[in-house]
């Protein structure tokens, strides 16, 4: 994404990873907003990111302006602007920005937002292991896996450490077993400073295979997913109901590093998921 501008979208849920009901209606908008992109050919969906009451969209392509010009008659013919905020980027992170919001008029405000000239970290690898602030102290993952359209896949490690550990212990921890698997924006998370690249170890091979995810829409009513879908990478699959093995296959969304965190300190797990 080296070189490509950005339009961020967040848009307000009822809470924290919103009700099933919302995230319904979110996949169902964001086939709206790819189709609307897709067929100016400016751009692409690049994925979301769901928590803390809100929804982030993350779009790509070689112009913020065309980008949003396209998004913008979907976000208004919706009545989703209420709450709604975007970012139009011209370039990497930290270069210039326009901050755009609504009133609860339906008026848009625009702020232009100076290039940020800071330090730049070098983009993480695979088989790096990158440290994540979480509520109980540190906690760490590793990168494994690109996929091009939920980004970066990363295998959490298991625990929490009060100091970053030494090297002897990182490598024990690396070649231990994978608590659970995410999909994280892990370029963005190094560049602003939310995550740390401590150092690069050789990927077990017991996690060197892409793993399997489960995937499905809630069933309105009940909100709960009646057919379930299971992705390996390259093909999908319905299975319908699924089984407590496959209750602890990952979850296919993509995971705001500051939710990792949390999950990472309170032990989470896949089969703890609520759909």
């Amino acid at each position: 994404m080296t070189n490509v501008n950005a339009v961020i979208v967040s848009l307000k849920l009822s809470e924290g990873f919103g009700t099933d009901v919302e995230r319904a209606g979110v996949l169902e908008l964001e086939d709206v907003l790819r189709a609307a992109v897709e067929s100016r050919n400016v751009g692409d969906l690049d994925g979301d990111e769901f928590g803390h009451g809100s929804v982030t969209l993350y779009f790509y392509g070689a112009d913020a302006d065309s980008l949003f010009s396209a998004i913008e008659p979907v976000l208004t013919a919706g009545q989703l602007l209420a709450g709604a905020k975007v970012v139009k980027r011209y370039g990497e992170p930290g270069e210039r920005e326009v901050r755009i919001s609504w009133d609860r008029t339906g008026r848009r405000r625009e702020r232009a937002v100076a290039a940020k000239r800071g330090r730049r970290f070098p983009p993480p690898k695979i088989g790096d292991v990158v440290e994540i602030a979480t509520p109980n102290g540190f906690g760490y993952v590793q990168y494994t896996h690109f996929d091009p359209g939920y980004l970066d896949l990363v295998r959490v490690l298991d625990g929490t450490f009060g100091e970053r550990p030494s090297a002897d212990v990182l490598a024990k921890l690396t070649a231990g077993p994978t608590a659970f698997h995410a999909f994280v924006i892990l370029q963005d998370a190094v560049k602003h400073g939310e995550a740390t690249v401590v150092g690069s170890y050789p990927i077990p091979s017991h996690a060197r295979k892409f793993p399997v995810f489960r995937d499905g829409l809630p069933n309105p009513r009940t909100r709960k997913v009646d057919d379930w879908v299971l992705w390996d990478g390259k093909r999908r699959w319905h299975v319908g109901a699924i089984s407590d093995e496959q209750r602890k296959l990952p979850l296919l969304v993509v995971v705001p590093v500051s939710t990792l965190g949390p999950q990472i300190a309170e032990g989470w797990r896949p089969e703890k998921s609520t759909e």
